[in-house]
């Protein structure tokens, strides 16, 4: 099943944030975000994030944000409830394993 096939509940415009994220960190493709192991926590390599969602050359896909700034990126999950979590290392698994999720 293709990534955009998984369907949001009634009522969620497909084009507003909350839906665009989800899809972001569902498709395997974008390996600059991702879940955790445990599906919990979005984690986001920033560089390769703005590289590969943020950049004006990515802001074609119709799941593009309308900013090119990371800093602004982050205001908005911050608007919608997200929260920086700071997870120690020996917390995590493998670098290797974090990515192939």
């Amino acid at each position: 099943m293709d990534f955009r096939d998984r369907s949001l509940p009634d009522g969620i415009n497909p084009m507003n944030f909350p839906a665009k994220l989800w899809r972001l960190v569902n498709n395997p493709l974008n390996e600059g975000i991702s879940w955790d192991i445990h599906g919990e926590v979005i984690l986001i390599d920033q560089h390769l994030f703005e590289k590969q969602i943020l950049s004006p050359r990515a802001n074609t896909s119709p799941d593009a944000f309308k900013t090119t700034n990371f800093s602004s990126f982050v205001r908005q999950l911050n608007l919608y409830g997200f929260k920086k979590v700071d997870q120690p290392i020996k917390q995590l698994d493998t670098l290797q394993d974090i990515i192939n999720l």
